[in-house]
């Protein structure tokens, strides 16, 4: 069908879209790690994890970003999300769903590991708890609370949904949630991040208003990160917060159950046949790329 094959070409400009984010920013990254090892070798003597993430991680984010957007921006986006309201009740459901999504799926990537690195004899390392345990606060919240919110909504709910709502909700919340969780590069973050993009994505099609995605990931991130860092420091802090996000799981799991029949998913207007889609959507050469990327980080991490 010639219609199947234009949807094909159009997930395989944004599969190179999204390599090319990854690609950006691991050069940006390299040559951060260059410069850094350079002024190491002159006798500089600065917090290396602080600038790696200043000359590195920031900058990727600020490049990777505009290439991804100057490789897509000309696509077509006839069907992009409306601004419409959503109520305050269903935004509260929609965040303790992430809390729960976000610490189910953090077990389900640390067991995963832990059974990989069992069999290969290795320690059980997260590389994204590594960093952050050697980070100065100020530069956690530049970095996780800031940044990524901002430019990883852009990226995976903005540009990616705006260019692929006419396909139907569904298909827009499954790419939304698969690239977002293979751009993060390892199985520690891969569940929860996919799961964060469904629910993000959802929020973000049914309220056209990227703002409320941008602020739960940065409560999320806020909280997973400076928040939980920092309960160690303090027992009674650490027991407030420990009961707070056990009963924010329980929650957000009864808040799905309760709601999962109100979760309304738009038709398409070009749709899809059932049996095509995975082909028509990730079997080309653009997502193919992005798919060799991500498995190269998941590998290298």
């Amino acid at each position: 069908m010639d219609y199947l094959r234009e949807i094909k070409k159009t997930c395989s400009r944004l599969g190179v879209g999204y390599a090319a984010f990854l690609l950006v920013g691991l050069m940006v990254q390299a040559e951060a790690g260059l410069i850094l090892g350079v002024l190491d070798k002159m006798g500089w003597k600065g917090d290396w994890n602080t600038w790696i993430v200043l000359l590195g991680s920031i900058p990727m984010y600020l490049y990777g970003t505009l290439v991804c957007w100057l490789i897509v921006k000309d696509m077509r986006t006839p069907c992009r999300p409306q601004r419409q309201p959503f109520g305050a009740g269903r935004l509260v459901v929609a965040f303790f769903a992430c809390i729960s999504i976000m610490y189910i799926g953090n077990i389900i990537g640390t067991v995963l590991m832990s059974i990989v690195n069992g069999i290969q004899g290795k320690p059980l390392l997260n590389p994204v708890n590594e960093l952050i345990e050697n980070l100065d606060t100020w530069v956690i919240f530049l970095l996780t609370v800031v940044a990524a919110p901002i430019f990883e909504e852009l990226l995976y709910r903005k540009l990616l949904i705006d260019r692929v709502a006419h396909y139907g909700d569904r298909v827009a919340i499954v790419l939304s949630g698969v690239l977002f969780g293979l751009s993060h590069g390892n199985f520690y973050q891969f569940f929860y991040a996919f799961g964060l993009g469904v629910v993000f994505a959802y929020v973000y099609i049914n309220t056209g208003k990227l703002r409320y995605t941008v602020i739960f990931h940065a409560v999320i991130n806020f909280m997973g990160s400076i928040v939980a860092l920092h309960a160690a420091d303090n027992i009674w802090f650490a027991m407030a917060y420990g009961i707070f996000m056990i009963a924010a799981v329980v929650l957000g799991i009864v808040f799905l159950i309760l709601y999962r029949r109100e979760i309304r998913l738009k038709p398409a207007m070009l749709a899809i046949p059932r049996g095509r889609r995975f082909e028509t959507l990730f079997l080309n050469l653009g997502m193919i790329l992005f798919f060799f990327v991500s498995v190269g980080l998941f590998l290298f991490s």
